[in-house]
């Protein structure tokens, strides 16, 4: 799989499953926020490509989400994202 098309299917991930800023739950939604968490799509499917574990994908989106963005952390829903990413791969 490419990396362009890793990178599709970890978006739509990040959006459904994983979401800390709820874009999707917005009630003003539009298909231009979905664009938020594109950085973090893009590295993340680097990554795949390089063979990361769902662990790392976890520590990945820790940080993007305590580090990055200054939210608590949401381990269950991370968890959750971080397997369905990597099994995507």
């Amino acid at each position: 799989m490419t990396e362009h098309q890793q990178f599709t299917r970890v978006r739509q991930i990040l959006l459904r499953e994983w979401d800390p800023l709820f874009v999707t739950k917005r009630s003003h939604h539009d298909e231009e926020q979905e664009d938020e968490y594109d950085g973090y799509a893009r590295e993340l499917a680097k990554m795949l490509v390089r063979g990361t574990s769902p662990s790392e994908v976890l520590e990945y989106l820790k940080w993007a989400e305590t580090q990055n963005m200054g939210l608590s952390f949401s381990e269950a829903k991370a968890k959750h994202a971080a397997e369905l990413i990597v099994l995507a791969a």
